[in-house]
């Protein structure tokens, strides 16, 4: 537990955040001190009532000060009152500061994920983030940084009143703190381990259950092709229902402490009157009053106790969880702000160079790329061929600098220094789309918001051959695209990802797949249209169709991770066999 709570603090409460958990410290040291002082005052009132021969209109209080019952009631009264607009005052600034803090460490979590080099999302399970920035953050939450607060918090609480019943009664006070004490390590020792395997379990069931819904959702086309809504349906009750039996057991086993607890007070309060009848009733109402009232405000502070260290042992695994991703995802780089742009060309003038690149995946036993050389002209249109695994949208990568090679360079102009904002003036499309289920204008201008510029949107949808599609929307560009992009067809998805590419007005266009859903004519208008941007578009095009083979000005063949032919598409035609076959062209014995 010391663990959690050391790990939990240091995430939670950054050293420039502490002043305001400071102040949660200072209002519960008030709200205690309230405590006390209203449990005392209602403990001299009652003294004052059972007594006989007392003057009632001049009760000593400490500090020397005086007064009469009537006062000595109103005061008590108000006392109550305040200590109850107090301690209501501090369980809502409890609540804000813990939740805030929440929001602020799940935030920071997703930016990790973001900013994280693209090599940690290729080896991580979407659905173990997803977990993590939305359950685990919210159970450590819950079951860390909440319980230490509340810990804190009624602790304080506690220790007042025991102190004043110790002031009061100091060898009945010392019994009943030792049978408490005794009472709760038992309920802890039991209680305790059970619960933290309980959190890990629950962990692994939630990272289950969120995958089975991801995959339900992404795959529901095939699900109703192959009638598969029974298996999906079975993996998602069989997952749900387990997280239910943990909750169940759970909330059983926190219950544990109070319903123990208030055993044994009952039960002592019983004793105690019970070995009082031999004396005079009243002398003892006043010790039983306060003990009785002491015990109203501890038992609940105890509870809550204890249910906050045993909450602690079962969000274990969820602080442990937070922790490794934080320091898992470290940012790949400090992003820029968007606002800073930069001009076309500054990419690169004249050559984009590969220079013995070498690639393979951690726990791979092949290398993706295997020293690869290759040279792009500026405004040159140079497709990438080969079969699927022979590193093309490796190599896609590691220009796009998502990958970082294991060896070689990459050159701009014969230098392999990347000039600031580079990464804004290159543009990607892939064959697996992904559209936001906002509207057009915002899938265009991608992660700009209202700084979107209408006319570059429409100019990019004329570029992507969408011109009359964008004429013939009721809403124009605030059109709705839908989740993922399913009101509109697969190509039109494509070309407004294209366009998407093309908003940014990018100095290198990469297009891997890209044109995989368009039908012939719209692709070779596509094509057409990049060409007419070749003063300042480079463009690189891996695919597998002869169309954009055929209109690229060279073509790179990759076997096995290795360049095995660069040239144009006659060239390769009449030298490579591979390529022939790759192209669907009858080989007719002639060249390699």
């Amino acid at each position: 537990m010391i663990e959690t709570l050391r790990i939990a603090l240091r995430i939670f409460v950054p050293r420039g955040q502490r002043l305001k958990w400071v102040g949660l410290v200072a209002l519960s040291l008030a709200v205690a001190a309230a405590e006390m002082v209203t449990a005392y005052l209602i403990f001299r009132v009652l003294e004052v009532a059972t007594s006989t021969g007392v003057d009632t209109e001049r009760i000593g209080l400490p500090l020397g000060f005086e007064m009469g019952l009537v006062s000595l009631l109103v005061i008590a009264g108000a006392a109550f009152v305040g200590r109850g607009l107090l301690a209501l005052f501090n369980a809502y600034a409890q609540s804000l500061v813990v939740q805030n803090a929440g929001a602020a460490i799940s935030s920071l979590v997703h930016r990790r994920y973001l900013q994280a080099p693209y090599r940690f999302h290729l080896l991580r399970s979407s659905s173990e983030s997803v977990r993590t920035v939305l359950w685990s953050v919210d159970a450590a939450t819950l079951n860390a940084l909440n319980p230490i607060v509340t810990i804190v918090s009624q602790g304080l609480i506690m220790g007042a009143l025991v102190a004043l019943l110790f002031a009061i009664a100091p060898l009945l006070s010392l019994v009943t703190v030792v049978v408490l004490g005794v009472t709760l390590v038992g309920i802890l020792v039991f209680v305790q381990p059970r619960l933290g395997r309980l959190g890990k379990l629950s962990e692994d069931t939630v990272k289950g259950l969120l995958g089975t819904v991801r995959d339900s959702f992404d795959s529901v086309r095939d699900i109703k092709a192959y009638r598969a809504e029974s298996y999906f349906d079975l993996q998602f009750r069989r997952h749900r229902n387990v997280l239910a039996r943990l909750r169940t057991t759970k909330s059983l086993l926190e219950e544990v402490p109070s319903s123990g607890l208030e055993f044994v007070v009952v039960l002592g309060l019983l004793v105690l009157v019970g070995l009082s009848q031999g004396d005079a009733i009243s002398d003892y109402v006043p010790i039983l009053g306060a003990f009785a009232y002491a015990t109203l405000r501890i038992m609940p502070s105890l509870t809550k106790v204890v249910s906050a260290v045993n909450r602690i042992k079962f969000g274990h695994q969820a602080v442990k969880n937070v922790e490794h991703d934080l320091a898992s995802a470290v940012p790949a780089e400090t992003a820029p702000e968007p606002e800073v742009a930069a001009s076309a060309g500054e990419l690169f003038r004249e050559t984009l160079q590969l220079c013995k690149v070498t690639f393979a995946y951690p726990d791979s036993d092949r290398v993706a790329l295997d020293g690869i050389d290759l040279d792009v002209a500026r405004g040159e249109m140079l497709a990438i061929v080969g079969e699927s695994g022979s590193g093309k949208s490796t190599l896609v990568d590691v220009v796009l600098g998502l990958l970082e090679p294991d060896s070689g360079r990459i050159l701009l102009d014969g230098s392999d220094s990347l000039p600031a904002g580079w990464h804004r003036h290159v543009g990607v499309v892939s064959q697996n789309v992904v559209l936001l289920d906002a509207s057009l204008r915002d899938n265009v201008a991608f992660g700009l918001g209202r700084r979107a510029d209408d006319d570059r949107v429409r100019v990019a949808l004329e570029r992507a051959q969408l011109g009359e599609w964008l004429a013939k929307l009721p809403d124009g560009l605030d059109s709705m695209v839908g989740e993922s992009g399913k009101l509109v067809s697969g190509g039109e998805r494509q070309r407004v990802a294209i366009a998407r590419s093309l908003y940014r007005d990018p100095d290198l266009l990469i297009l891997d797949e890209a044109t995989s859903a368009l039908d012939g004519a719209t692709e070779a208008a596509l094509i057409e249209s990049l060409r007419a941007l070749s003063s300042h578009l480079t463009t690189i095009i891996v695919s597998h169709r002869a169309a954009p083979i055929r209109a690229a000005d060279r073509v790179a063949m990759l076997e096995d991770g290795r360049v095995t032919g660069v040239g144009t598409f006659d060239e390769l035609l009449a030298t490579d066999h591979g390529f022939r076959n790759l192209v669907g062209v009858p080989d007719d014995g002639a060249g390699s």
